[in-house]
């Protein structure tokens, strides 16, 4: 997971990240006192709340723009994929065929 990381004062911070649970760009916004979550570009400007001809605000759609361009090919399959190359595929197997131990075949009566 990479963070991509905009912060061009002390009075704004967007993260952003991709997220495998939805499968989709989150971004994290942060102003003093408040900080908030988004998924579309647009929530994002409006959060910032910078006017169309401010530098910042140029800043931030550039930001935006790049982080739209790295996320055009990737896929919501690619997002789900799960690594289980850590695994040998007999012990996933194993573990699968396996029945659960009885709560009740090791219990004794205490009189």
């Amino acid at each position: 997971m990479k963070i991509a990381l905009f912060n061009p004062h002390a009075n704004l911070s967007v993260t952003s990240y991709w997220a495998k649970e939805p499968g989709a760009r989150v971004y994290i916004c942060w102003r003093p006192c408040t900080s908030q979550m988004f998924y579309s570009r647009k929530s994002v400007l409006k959060f910032a709340g910078y006017a169309k001809g401010l530098p910042t605000r140029a800043a931030l759609e550039q930001f935006l723009d790049e982080l739209e361009t790295l996320d055009q090919g990737r896929t919501t399959a690619e997002s789900h994929h799960i690594d289980r190359s850590f695994a040998s595929d007999s012990a996933l197997t194993a573990d699968d065929e396996r029945e659960p131990p009885d709560p009740t075949g090791e219990t004794r009566m205490v009189t």
